[in-house]
């Protein structure tokens, strides 16, 4: 089987703030669709035997007359709502069918990472390593006032940990990233890098400026909150939540200070893009959640492979552009994942010898 690779900066023509009404109302019912998932997952199961005596002791309904009618009206029922269902599969799940048939090679979302970090580490300056057992650390400075320790703290798949940096920034790092950072600040400046992505909660500090470089990006506050990403299509991207914040290419030439609500994604051209944002979209990993509103499926699939660390393959290239709503618990099994996005019917997902597939 041929497999085609596509970059992300591919992807990126594609318009994912802007929609027209009926694409906001197929949205609204993906939302109806996804809540009502929930709730039948946590709903009590229905004592069937119980509820129809009552319906009989309620109606005063005679048993040879109940249970002849009774089953001609479920029998009647059932065939209706398998008419309703076919239909609706037929005019609804089929359609990607019948796309991919006339599409082209299938592409790769995500490609799984094999690696043996299964743990949250941290390391020091001389390359010593220990494994962080719980879900949040707090950094203190063991040596003289004189000596700065640079760590640096990664995360595997499926893992994020929350770590208090010495100032009292409260710092929350997602799977598959890289934090570096000194274990004091000292000087004009209070900076940290960052590959992958982050979410800061710094403390207020006027007199010295807290600087986070995120690959050609540096972004500058004294005090707020706010995410930084720098896997997003290759171009790093600021979204802030609260207070406010500069952002700047590595030499200076180029600064942007944006508002919450706002993100800023650093171009080729070294310019920003800046855009009002739904910051949940952004932000919402930290509190252990997915949350995709009008997110394409190429996004989502990138997402979920990242996270779940599974390689994901779209068999009809042309669903990479469509839009859903997903919300869902970042540990939730990928079984459980896929069964609601299917229940959508924008496009079939199934895992197969460790891989998803879609079409």
């Amino acid at each position: 089987m041929f497999v085609l690779l596509i970059d992300h900066t591919t992807i990126m023509n594609m318009d994912k703030e802007t929609y027209t009404a009926p694409e906001q109302e197929h949205l609204e019912r993906e939302e109806v669709i996804v809540n009502d998932y929930y709730a039948r997952q946590s709903a009590p199961t229905i004592d069937v035997d119980e509820e129809l005596a009552h319906f009989k002791r309620k109606h005063c309904i005679q048993p040879s007359f109940t249970m002849r009618n009774l089953t001609l009206a479920i029998a009647s029922l059932a065939a209706i709502t398998l008419l309703l269902f076919t239909l609706f599969n037929v005019s609804d799940s089929d359609k990607p069918s019948r796309q991919a048939a006339k599409s082209a090679m299938p592409l790769v979302a995500y490609h799984a990472v094999k690696s043996r970090q299964k743990e949250v580490v941290i390391r020091d300056a001389d390359g010593n390593a220990r494994v962080v057992g719980q879900e949040r650390l707090t950094v203190k400075s063991s040596m003289p006032q004189t000596t700065i320790a640079t760590h640096t703290l990664t995360t595997p798949t499926g893992k994020t940990i929350e770590v208090e940096l010495a100032d009292g920034t409260i710092v929350w790092l997602n799977a598959n990233s890289k934090l570096t950072f000194p274990d004091k600040f000292d000087g004009k400046e209070r900076k940290v890098s960052v590959e992958g992505e982050a979410y800061f909660k710094v403390t207020h500090n006027a007199d010295q400026p807290f600087v986070v470089s995120a690959g050609k990006m540096n972004t500058t506050v004294l005090g707020t909150e706010f995410d930084v990403n720098s896997n997003s299509h290759n171009c790093p991207c600021v979204t802030l939540v609260k207070g406010s914040v500069e952002v700047s290419d590595p030499q200076g030439k180029c600064c942007q200070k944006i508002v919450p609500g706002e993100n800023a994604t650093l171009k080729g051209d070294a310019t920003f893009a800046v855009k009002t944002v739904d910051t949940n979209v952004y932000c919402a990993w930290k509190d252990g959640n997915f949350y995709f509103d009008n997110s394409t499926l190429w996004d989502i699939a990138q997402e979920l492979g990242r996270w779940y660390n599974v390689s994901v393959v779209f068999n009809n290239p042309r669903l990479i552009s469509t839009h859903i709503f997903l919300t869902a618990s970042r540990h939730a099994s990928i079984e459980e994942i896929i069964e609601i996005i299917n229940s959508l019917n924008k496009a079939h997902f199934s895992l197969r010898n460790g891989q998803i597939i879609i079409n």
